[in-house]
């Protein structure tokens, strides 16, 4: 894999790295059909160079138990990573082969993603432009966002919706399938009366349905042009994504769970969806 950024960077070499463990109650829990997060557990990295110059990373590890695991990976990491180039490829790919029996996702993955951010993050900083631009992007301008709700009950997301409008969000994405087909389509229709018909909506399953089931549900939800339904089975049924992406109308959204970039290929080949949105802490 070989990279070369669009802005000239100054050479780095790694001091010191610093992590933090923070678990951070969130205003309203995080609701989704496997489960329901009442805390951020993120893992906070600070690589310090001898240049004088600090990235900084954080990653989402969904529990304490996650939040503690990646921490102490980290803090095993960082008496081997003192004195290396912060060249962010080079040192992705020589981090990767260390782990090449273990594997590289999970705990190992969130780790490796926390420090390759930090390193990016380190290399724009020295070169003093956006990191957008020393990907080869155009740095500034408006982007499209949508609000994420977090409540997967109908009463519920009407009303966290209702505090979001006034931010100007024209998208929404709710968590479906704590129920049945029914009590997805009571949320979605409570949803709508409460942002209007314009909005866009889109539908997160969080892999929690069969196929089988993830079939019924979404020849149904056809009729509620969602812009998209997001991880309906699990992420790895690569097979079974293709198929509901050739047999529904909806588009099938993807990508949160790759761990890498062979494994987006492999799935993009397959058409294992329509849309993709890779998770930046993992790929």
């Amino acid at each position: 894999m070989s990279f070369t950024p669009a802005e000239p960077t100054p050479a780095l070499t790694l001091r010191s790295m610093r992590v933090r463990a923070v678990d951070v109650r969130m205003t309203r829990p995080l609701q989704t059909a496997v489960g329901e997060m009442r805390t951020a557990p993120l893992a906070l990295v600070d690589l310090q160079s001898a240049e004088g110059v600090t990235g900084s990373s954080y990653v989402f590890c969904y529990t304490r138990a996650g939040l503690a695991a990646v921490t102490a990976m980290l803090r095993g990491l960082a008496p081997a990573l003192q004195g290396v180039a912060l060249h962010p490829v080079p040192l992705r790919d020589a981090l990767r082969r260390r782990f090449t029996l273990l594997g590289t996702t999970g705990v190992v993955g969130l780790a490796l993603g926390a420090i390759d951010m930090a390193v990016w993050d380190a290399v724009a900083r020295a070169a003093a432009v956006p990191l957008a631009r020393l990907l080869g992007g155009a740095a500034g301008g408006r982007i499209p966002a949508y609000a994420s709700l977090r409540s997967i009950a109908a009463d519920a997301v009407a009303d966290e919706a209702a505090e979001e409008l006034p931010d100007g969000y024209l998208s929404f994405k709710v968590k479906l399938g704590a129920g049945d087909l029914a009590s997805d389509l009571e949320l979605l229709a409570a949803l709508r009366s409460v942002v209007g018909g314009r909005a866009a909506l889109m539908g997160d399953y969080n892999q929690s349905l069969t196929l089988g089931d993830a079939l019924i549900r979404l020849r149904r939800l056809g009729a509620e042009q969602l812009a998209w339904i997001e991880e309906p089975i699990a992420a790895d049924e690569i097979d079974g994504m293709a198929r509901l992406t050739r047999e529904t109308d909806t588009p099938i959204q993807a990508g949160e769970s790759w761990w890498s970039p062979r494994e987006a290929a492999r799935s993009i080949a397959a058409g294992a969806s329509d849309l993709v949105m890779p998770d930046v802490a993992r790929i």
